[in-house]
């Protein structure tokens, strides 16, 4: 931390080094006063101190000639105040934490999730991804630091949520967990202490399955034993068969299919863009499988995959993202880093080592055609140019599926 003699001439200033978030400034007149200075040009007061043997940080004010301001000179009367108070044995950072807590601020660290969460809906973001950040964020983050006000965390508090799982070599959670928590402090316009917790470098894991391993797969789906929902584990079929995500083919509704063509809407596609699907002959077996299936409730609200528990609601995606990793360890891979994610990269994979066209594999995954080398305009008009090509391809996927259970069953 660089040192400066405070003046108020200094502070005025006083700016945050290009390329940094925010710098300290200790006082050289008083020992434990600093500035802290951000990217935005805020400028705060702080005292450090010690307290039985722990660092500790409290605010004294937002430096301004506002009446919500304070200068130096009145920094350094609140100082002064505050170092009597810890020599006679008190801890005032602690106390105007519990004092925040208690008075159920709406700028605790929940509050600021519950915001986050509002503003990504609003911009149209997936429910799967936005039940992702709720479940990670309640897990790890709230029991931790949840009551807390958001502008007094400091980088121990986020260690202590953390550290558990850098400890426990969860390095892909630590490193999702850490990804939500830093716009909390932007988007609170607050001091972030994550940004000194460095990410973990994650271990390259076989996260794609082979034709063997998706036939054992599908078959324990097929087992009572998987205790699987009989049309949860025909939604994770149809994904498997379509290569479409979780969330599109649970949602499915029996008037989006039209002969051999799947339309889904663009309210339920990850790039917000309506998309046509062929549909393969294996596809179109099991469609029908499911339309007759006799645990389909005959008021089915016009849902291929109805809820079982809701009326009027299709199949909750989440019911296929439970089910997927517990039939995966009954099918004998308890160890595979796969995840029902990984049926779309498994298709893509095995397409690609048969000669599938990158960009007719990228079009089979929903994928913008620009990732796989076609410009940007072109790509607008290529979902029904690429149509045949598609229904050529997942018509050779669907018989090399079908192939490998034959084999699974005969077996």
């Amino acid at each position: 931390m660089p040192s400066a003699r405070l003046t108020d001439r200094f502070i005025r200033s006083a700016k945050c080094p290009q390329g940094e978030q925010l710098i300290d400034y200790a006082d050289l007149t008083m020992g434990g006063l600093t500035l802290r200075v951000n990217a935005g040009g805020r400028k705060v007061f702080n005292l450090r101190y010690r307290f039985s043997g722990r660092r500790k940080r409290i605010a004294l004010g937002v430096f301004g000639d506002e009446s919500n301001q304070i200068l130096l000179k009145d920094a350094r009367k609140k100082a002064t105040e505050i170092l009597a108070r810890v020599q006679a044995g008190d801890d005032p950072a602690m106390e105007r934490e519990m004092e925040r807590a208690d008075s159920n601020s709406p700028n605790t660290v929940d509050d600021v999730i519950e915001l986050y969460k509002s503003r990504l809906r609003r911009r149209g973001r997936r429910e799967s991804y936005l039940y992702d950040i709720e479940m990670r964020l309640k897990l790890h983050v709230s029991p931790a630091i949840g009551k807390l006000p958001i502008e007094v965390v400091t980088p121990a508090d986020i260690a202590k949520v953390m550290r558990p799982l850098e400890t426990a070599g969860k390095a892909t959670t630590h490193n999702r967990v850490l990804t939500m928590i830093r716009p909390l402090f932007e988007l609170a316009q607050c001091d972030d202490p994550s940004k000194c917790i460095e990410k973990l470098p994650e271990e390259a894991k076989e996260e794609w399955f082979s034709l063997a391993q998706l036939a054992k797969i599908w078959v324990m789906l097929d087992n009572p034993d998987s205790n699987v929902h009989p049309l949860t584990a025909k939604a994770i079929q149809l994904s498997m068969l379509t290569l479409k995500r979780a969330g599109e083919c649970a949602g499915a509704e029996l008037s989006e299919f039209d002969g051999n063509l799947w339309r889904i809407p663009s309210k339920r596609m990850k790039g917000r863009r309506s998309e046509v699907v062929p549909l393969s002959d294996a596809a179109l077996e099991l469609i029908d499988e499911i339309k007759n299936h006799p645990l389909r409730p005959e008021s089915d609200w016009g849902f291929l995959f109805p809820s079982s528990s809701k009326t009027d609601a299709h199949m909750q995606r989440n019911a296929m993202s439970r089910a997927f990793p517990r039939t995966k360890r009954k099918a004998g891979f308890k160890n595979h880093a796969g995840t029902l994610h990984s049926l779309r990269h498994s298709g893509a994979t095995l397409l690609a080592s048969d000669g599938v066209s990158p960009y007719v594999i990228s079009a089979l995954l929903s994928h913008a055609l620009t990732a796989a080398g076609v410009a940007s305009v072109t790509s607008r008009y290529n979902m029904y140019d690429l149509l045949e090509e598609r229904r050529a391809a997942l018509g050779l996927w669907g018989t090399k599926i079908l192939d490998s259970l034959r084999k699974q069953i005969n077996s």
